[in-house]
């Protein structure tokens, strides 16, 4: 199995915080695979916005995030 994503919410906005960042980084140095190219999904509470940010070469960059209706 492969940890894909970290999911959580902002009270507002959905952009990642300094400390999103350094765990962001904290986790893609690791080492270890499992928490290399993780998802960091994160949510406004305020408007329900999704937006998702993957941390690579030492930045942040965001990606576009797509919600499928499983029905």
């Amino acid at each position: 199995m492969k940890f894909i994503s970290i999911f959580h919410s902002h009270p507002s906005g959905n952009h990642p915080s300094g400390v999103d960042r350094e765990n962001m980084e904290r986790l893609q140095n690791s080492g270890l695979k499992s928490f290399q190219f993780i998802i960091w999904s994160i949510m406004d509470a305020e408007n329900k916005d999704l937006k998702g940010f993957i941390f690579l070469n030492n930045e942040i960059n965001q990606l576009e995030v797509k919600i499928k209706n499983s029905k």
